[in-house]
């Protein structure tokens, strides 16, 4: 199960009762991680911002989505408060890891391991890609450092 539904099933087991939850064994596609620091916004449906400290929350709320813990506290003044909560969020790891992505790139046709691209159909599929995907679909060039998606 992705994070994401498992996030929305742990907040309907916990505010309705576990008979309205699901036993966390669903199959699951893992998105691409190439160019993944770069899009503006990621998830399955694009809601979650991914600039400035938006990668370590999204980050550390899928761990906790996907059998984390955190142990919420009561603090009794603001200065306690500050300190957060404790879990198994291990940040420094994840800003380690999604550093990591930024060295990422899509990978080209293996042309001599799958069958080569038809030229031809390819180019008799160009302009219709371009009418009708490349508005949400752009072609980008991966050896762009500054590319973004």
């Amino acid at each position: 199960m992705d994070a994401i539904d498992r996030i929305v099933n742990q907040v309907i087991r916990f505010t309705s009762g576990p008979q309205n939850s699901l036993e966390p064994n669903a199959p699951n596609n893992f998105p691409l991680l190439w160019d993944a620091p770069r899009h503006d916004y990621v998830q399955w449906a694009g809601f979650a911002p991914n600039a400035d400290g938006g990668s370590l929350g999204r980050n550390a709320g899928e761990v906790v989505g996907v059998f984390g813990q955190v142990t919420v506290k009561h603090y009794d003044n603001e200065k306690d408060a500050r300190k957060g909560y404790p879990s198994s969020i291990a940040a420094a790891a994840l800003v380690d890891m999604e550093d990591s992505l930024w060295g990422l790139k899509s990978p080209r046709w293996p042309e001599d391991v799958l069958p080569p691209i038809d030229r031809a159909l390819a180019a008799r599929g160009e302009g219709l890609y371009k009418a009708q995907c490349s508005s949400c679909h752009a072609l980008i060039n991966r050896d762009d450092p500054r590319r973004r998606v």
